[in-house]
């Protein structure tokens, strides 16, 4: 099978990555609230995706629990809570599609791209990764934060990080570390990917890693070309770096 030889992790990375880059958010795709909507015909909203993922989930050995609730502004919405590697963790293919949030549908807190514009520091112009990892296999105290969750059935304890995509590739900032910032950059270079996106532990760290690679224009130690592309969040704690 595909998956042999994978951890838990690298399992669900796959299947999610499949799900978001395979599906495209479309209020009127037919059959929309079940996962043939995805696997039929492309097209879905979240609660199509959320069913798919469930079902890929399911299929390769992983638990995994349908969830429905709200986002902010009051949506329904619907993610899924996965375990990996023994612990629960949430995950929401639909806001890892860029088609969604294009679509015009609800749009993340923080999402907007902020950036100074000179000739070393381009604006960000709002392009986003291909598979947006901010909600994948986060804990309920990061997603809970835009989202609420019907209680029909008790969740599952969702409160580790040690899976969390940032923590796993190594763009986990418990501190302002330049070093673990250049490594990043420079594998995300060689790997060839479009962008890179870094997540804060707290506000502190976010400020002080602005500080040194933007304002201060250290990232320029790293990326030889003389201007970047750039989106930061300070509500979501990540700065976004497109190669």
């Amino acid at each position: 099978a595909l998956t042999d030889g994978m951890d838990d992790y690298e399992k669900l990375k796959l299947l999610y990555d499949r799900i978001v880059t395979g599906t495209e958010y479309d209020r009127n795709a037919p059959e929309n609230q079940t996962i043939c909507s995805v696997f039929l015909y492309g097209r879905s909203v979240c609660q199509g995706y959320a069913k798919a993922f469930q079902y890929l989930c399911q299929r390769a050995g992983i638990p995994a629990v349908l969830v429905t609730g709200t986002v902010e502004g009051g949506e329904a919405h619907a993610w899924t809570a996965v375990r990996c590697s023994g612990s629960w963790y949430y995950a929401d293919p639909a806001w890892g599609d860029v088609d969604y949030q294009a679509d015009g549908a609800q749009e993340k807190a923080g999402s907007a791209a902020e950036g100074s514009g000179t000739e070393k520091a381009a604006e960000g112009s709002g392009t986003r990764e291909i598979v947006d990892y901010g909600y994948f296999l986060v804990p309920s105290r990061e997603l809970f934060r835009t989202h609420t969750p019907d209680v029909p059935f008790p969740l599952p304890e969702c409160s580790s990080m040690e899976d969390n995509y940032y923590v796993r590739e190594g763009l986990y900032f418990a501190g302002a570390d330049l070093e673990q910032a250049g490594r990043a950059l420079e594998a995300a270079a060689r790997e060839g990917r479009e962008s890179v996106t870094f997540k804060c532990a707290d506000r502190e760290v976010y400020e002080k890693l602005y500080e040194e690679l933007l304002a201060e224009q250290r990232i320029f130690q790293y990326l030889l070309d003389g201007a970047v592309s750039y989106a930061v969040s300070a509500e979501q704690l990540t700065l976004t770096f497109f190669l």
